[in-house]
C-alpha cells in the first residue's frame, strides 16, 4: 500500500510550499468576489455562486496562511478548518446544481468521510502554527505521526472523489440543459490540469512543484470565472 511505511514524504515532490502559492490563494480570492458579484445577477444559479464564493474565500484562506498539511505527520489545525469550510459548500453548491439520481447522496456520503478523516488527521499529527515546518526526508516520525500521514491521504482522496462527482454534474448538466457548452468545458479542463497534473505526480509520471501547481492553479480558477460568468 501507498502508504504503509511511508516515514515522511519529499518536499519536493509534494511539498510544504505547494499549498501556499501565490497562484492558490490570490486568485482564490479574486474567484470568491467575482462570483459574490456575479450572484447579485443572477437567478436560477444564484445559489451556486454563493456557494462558490463561500468556498474559495476559505480557500483562499487556507493558501494564504494555513497551508500546512500534514503531508510528514506534522501540519496546522486550521489547515484542515479552513480547506474543509471551503470543500463543504462546494459540495453544496453542486448538489443543488443539478438533481442526479445518486450522485447527491454519494456527495454528502464522501463530504462527511472527508470531514472525519480531517478531525483523525488533526489528532494524530504534530501540531505547528507555522505555514512550514523543519521536518525533511531523514526525518523520522513517530507512530501518531504516522497515522497522521495516513489520514490526510485519506482526506485528500475524498477530495478526488468529490472532484470525480462535481465532474460527472458538469457533463450532466451538459448533455440536460441550454446552457453554454463552451463554459462547461473550460470548468472541466480546469479540473482535469488540476487534478490530472497531481494523479501524475502520484504516479511519478510528471514530478508537482510549486511552480507548476502556482500555474495549475491559476488555471483552474480562471476557468472557474469563465463557468461561473456564463451561468444565469
Amino acid at each position: 500500500m501507498i502508504i504503509k511505511n511511508i516515514n515522511v514524504l519529499k518536499y519536493d515532490q509534494f511539498g510544504e510550499g505547494i499549498n501556499i502559492s501565490e497562484g492558490g490563494w490570490a486568485t482564490d480570492f479574486f474567484l470568491s468576489l467575482s462570483a459574490g458579484l456575479l450572484s447579485l445577477d443572477c437567478n436560477t444559479y444564484k445559489q451556486f455562486k454563493k456557494m462558490i464564493c463561500i468556498a474559495f474565500l476559505f480557500g483562499g484562506i487556507g493558501h494564504r496562511y494555513f497551508g500546512n498539511k500534514a503531508l510528514d505527520g506534522k501540519g496546522q489545525i486550521l489547515s484542515y478548518i479552513t480547506m474543509t469550510l471551503g470543500y463543504i459548500p462546494m459540495t453544496v453548491g453542486y448538489i443543488n446544481l443539478i438533481e442526479t439520481e445518486y450522485s447527491n447522496k454519494l456527495l454528502m456520503i464522501i463530504q462527511f468521510l472527508q470531514c472525519i478523516f480531517g478531525i483523525m488527521t488533526i489528532h494524530y499529527m504534530s501540531k505547528t502554527k507555522e505555514i512550514t515546518d523543519d521536518y525533511d526526508s531523514t526525518t523520522k516520525l513517530t507512530e501518531d505521526e504516522k497515522k497522521a500521514v495516513k489520514y490526510d491521504f485519506y482526506y485528500s482522496s475524498c477530495e478526488l472523489l468529490l472532484v470525480i462527482l462535481y465532474i460527472y454534474k458538469l457533463i450532466y448538466l451538459y448533455q440536460n440543459k441550454e446552457i453554454d457548452k463552451i463554459s462547461i468545458a473550460s470548468n472541466l479542463l480546469g479540473y482535469i490540469t488540476l487534478y490530472g497534473w497531481g494523479g501524475l505526480n502520484i504516479l511519478g509520471i510528471l514530478k508537482q512543484t510549486s511552480k507548476n501547481q502556482d500555474f495549475c492553479q491559476r488555471f483552474f480558477h480562471y476557468t472557474q470565472y469563465i463557468f461561473i460568468y456564463y451561468l444565469k
